[in-house]
């Protein structure tokens, strides 16, 4: 992908509704979730095609990838003044359990409200000037699985809702990194606050992993057809 979304779904193998409602995703903006249990460089291979390459402002947040990770995540040569990473380890530890004295204390507020102030906050630093052009500005959150291991899979649909909500205000494109097997129940929520899903696999005896496209409806899909992960675009 370069600076078009619908490129990641090849237009000869994608079926007409898919193609349409990429192009659309690319004229306004949308909310990407993307499954599948790949390893992490698939899932990063990913994430550099739908960060884009190029100049444009983008924001990665992540709770669980190092540094090494997040580099894999970004395309070669990102200008920094236009690249939010976004962190958030420490909140996530002080959310846990405390105890004094053997007496359990509640934990404090869950750190996803907290978190999804720092990606306002990084979002607002990268497009401070700036007059984007539609699904230029990127965001990708990766992955969700520690989100999922604190929180309801309803709270995180919520959160997803909320980030690319704002997203969408300047007609950017945010994905959402599951990290998570593709049937997974604990997706559902998240899928209904999505436009489209990203799902990954790695067959047996293939050289190369595959992605398939589909819509929200669950039912309007393309053909699985190769992603290379060894280019940006």
């Amino acid at each position: 992908m370069t600076d078009s979304v619908p490129n990641s779904a090849p237009a000869d193998d994608v079926a007409h509704p898919v193609e349409e409602a990429l192009q659309s995703l690319h004229a306004s903006g949308g909310r990407i979730l993307v499954s599948g249990a790949v390893g992490e460089d698939v899932l990063c291979g990913l994430a550099r095609k739908l960060f884009g390459d190029g100049p444009r402002p983008r924001v990665l947040a992540t709770a669980d990838l190092d540094a090494a990770a997040v580099d894999a995540c970004l395309p070669s040569s990102v200008p920094d003044d236009q690249t939010a990473i976004v962190r958030h380890g420490d909140a996530r530890g002080s959310a846990a359990m405390h105890c004094d004295g053997g007496v359990e204390r509640p934990p404090p507020p869950s750190w996803l409200r907290a978190f999804r102030t720092d990606i306002y906050d990084g979002l607002a630093g990268v497009r401070d000037g700036v007059d984007p052009s539609p699904s230029e500005i990127r965001v990708g959150v990766l992955t969700l699985r520690p989100l999922l291991d604190d929180n309801s899979p309803d709270e995180v649909a919520s959160f997803c809702r909320l980030i690319g909500s704002e997203v969408t205000l300047s007609r950017g494109v945010a994905f959402f990194g599951s990290g998570l097997p593709t049937p997974t129940a604990t997706l559902e929520p998240i899928r209904d606050v999505v436009d489209a899903e990203v799902r990954l696999r790695w067959e047996p005896g293939l050289d190369t992993p595959e992605q398939r496209w589909v819509l929200q409806d669950g039912t309007t899909k393309s053909q699985w057809h190769p992603l290379d992960i060894t280019t940006d675009g």
